[in-house]
Parts: C-alpha cells; structure tokens; sequence
C-alpha cells in the first residue's frame, strides 16, 4: 500500500510541476509578444483645450489573429474624453495598434490618469494588458510655462 502512495504522491507533484512550468512559459510567450507604451501627444496641455493620450501596442504575430478594441477610459472626473479612434499597422510579423483618445482638462492642475486595463482577443481567447499611470500638468489657457531655466 505504501508503494501505491508513493508513486501516486510522485506522479500528482510531477503533473503539478508540468502544469506550472506550461503556465510560465505560456505567460512568457505572451509577455514576451506585446510591448505597450503610453503618451501624451501634445508637448503642453492647457485647460479646456483638446489634447490627446497615445496608447501604442506592438506585438508578434499576425493581425488576423488579434481582436483590439479601445477601451473607455477610467479617468479623472476634471478629465473627460471626447473621442476615440484606433489605427492598426502590419510590418512582416509585428503589428502596431495605436489607440488615440483625445481628451479635455476643465481645468488647470496636476492629474493622474491610473492604470488602465485594455482587453483583447488572441485566436479567441481573452486576455489583457494594463498600462502604466501617467501623471499629467494642466496650465491655465494664456499660461506661458518655462520648461529650462534661461
């Protein structure tokens, strides 16, 4: 009975460790797949004047084999969004997916835009990227601001 024991307490923790070790390298290949940037387009943001947040995408792969779609923003309540359009380049086999929001300050002051989650399908399975917080100075309208010291 002992030996029973053993070699099913061997051949579950050596399936565990197959199940793992599958899970890591799928997490690998995918986060080794897709590089996700964030930026402000704009060099000055100014309150009440539309600018606009660049979220760039590139990844591995075919296009054919990805499903994007731009995601509404989690953003601050000052901070609203009026648009939203998505551009999708191919080069051999990487792909570049830019998702441009463009948005409005109400008013002048210092913002974080949190981390926002994008979702997306790769040969129908669901998966999802979060991107990086991005901090973001509003100036008053007519504000002339000083970026080095004269």
């Amino acid at each position: 009975m002992k030996l029973f024991v053993d070699k099913y307490l061997t051949a579950k923790l050596g399936f565990k460790i197959i199940l793992l070790l599958f899970l890591l390298f799928r997490i690998y290949v995918i986060a080794s797949e897709i590089n996700v940037t964030t930026e402000i387009a704009d060099k000055r943001v100014v309150a009440e004047t539309p600018f606009t947040l660049k979220i760039s995408i590139t990844q591995d792969g075919k296009i054919e084999d990805y499903t994007f779609k731009p995601s509404q923003l989690n953003l601050p309540k000052e901070i609203k969004q009026l648009n939203v359009r998505q551009e999708t380049t191919a080069v051999e086999n990487k792909i570049n997916i830019y998702t441009i929001y463009e948005l409005k300050a109400e008013k002048s002051g210092d913002y974080s835009i949190e981390p926002q989650e994008l979702k997306y399908q790769k040969q129908n399975q669901e998966f999802s990227i979060i991107t990086k917080k991005i901090h973001l100075s509003v100036g008053n309208k007519g504000e002339i601001i000083l970026t080095k010291k004269i």
